[in-house]
């Protein structure tokens, strides 16, 4: 890192500059694509192509966006502040970036959770049970500490001539080690689906009662009802101190206007 007419560089670009504000989520992008994707490369079965179609290129691409947001943000804050109340101008700024965030990560999370309560409420009204063939066992994304597996299985609808080819999740979150569902599916070479005789591509694995689970409110969204009552815990305090920090700003502008 050298001084540069007093602004600090690096190979990320100036303190404060557009091009660190754009360079900066394409690193931690591709950083968080070899964190996610590296682990499901070496699990069995998967291929190249899972990391498109998987977890790791999403949340990768998810997460620099949303790095990019604050990095923009935050460069339009500092051009702002130069022309307007730099204290004011900040404390609003930092606000609506985090509300923008905010927002786009409960879209992140919440949407998927409501295509799989769909899909499950319309399985619990119309599904057909089918043992289909399995093709292969596979991660469709990995942690830290946890995978999810997910299998492509191959069966024929009833009342066609033609098989059909999909895949779905069978475990979410699973510490590395063995599991009933894991070893059921491997012993048999089959997978237990209910899918969907309008369209039998749309299918969930069929295992006890987890399809009526998660076509409930709580078995879908409880998580994320957790996750949004913590959140408001934590925000509403900053929320109320940002909002009277700003009041008390306000009323010393209009006593030195009324002084002067």
């Amino acid at each position: 890192m050298a001084e540069d007419n007093g602004n600090r560089r690096s190979i990320l670009g100036e303190e404060g500059s557009l091009h660190r504000a754009l360079v900066g989520p394409l690193i931690v992008g591709t950083m968080l694509l070899f964190r996610t994707g590296l682990p499901a490369l070496f699990d069995k079965g998967h291929r190249i192509d899972d990391l498109i179609h998987g977890d790791a290129l999403p949340f990768a691409a998810g997460s620099a966006f949303l790095y990019l947001i604050c990095t923009l943000g935050y460069w339009i804050i500092l051009r702002r502040a130069r022309t307007h109340d730099p204290i004011r101008t900040k404390r609003i700024g930092m606000a609506i970036i985090a509300a923008i965030v905010m927002l786009l990560a409960e879209a992140y999370f919440v949407i998927p959770d409501v295509i799989k309560y769909r899909l499950a409420s319309d399985l619990t009204v119309r599904g057909v049970p089918a043992q289909a063939e399995l093709i292969r066992h596979y991660a469709r994304g990995c942690g830290k500490a946890a995978c999810t597996d997910a299998v492509q299985y191959r069966f024929t609808p009833r009342g066609r001539t033609h098989s059909i080819e999909g895949s779905v999740d069978v475990l979410s979150g699973r510490a590395r080690g063995t599991h009933e569902r894991i070893d059921y599916v491997e012993a048999t070479g089959t997978v237990p689906i209910l899918y969907d005789p309008q369209a039998p591509r749309r299918a969930m694995f069929f295992w006890k009662d987890d399809v009526a689970s998660t076509a409930t409110v709580g078995g879908s969204f409880a998580g994320i009802i957790a996750l949004n009552v913590i959140l408001m815990i934590v925000i509403i305090p900053f929320a109320l101190i940002l909002w009277r920090d700003l009041a008390k700003q306000r009323r010393a502008v209009v006593e030195n206007a009324d002084r002067s």
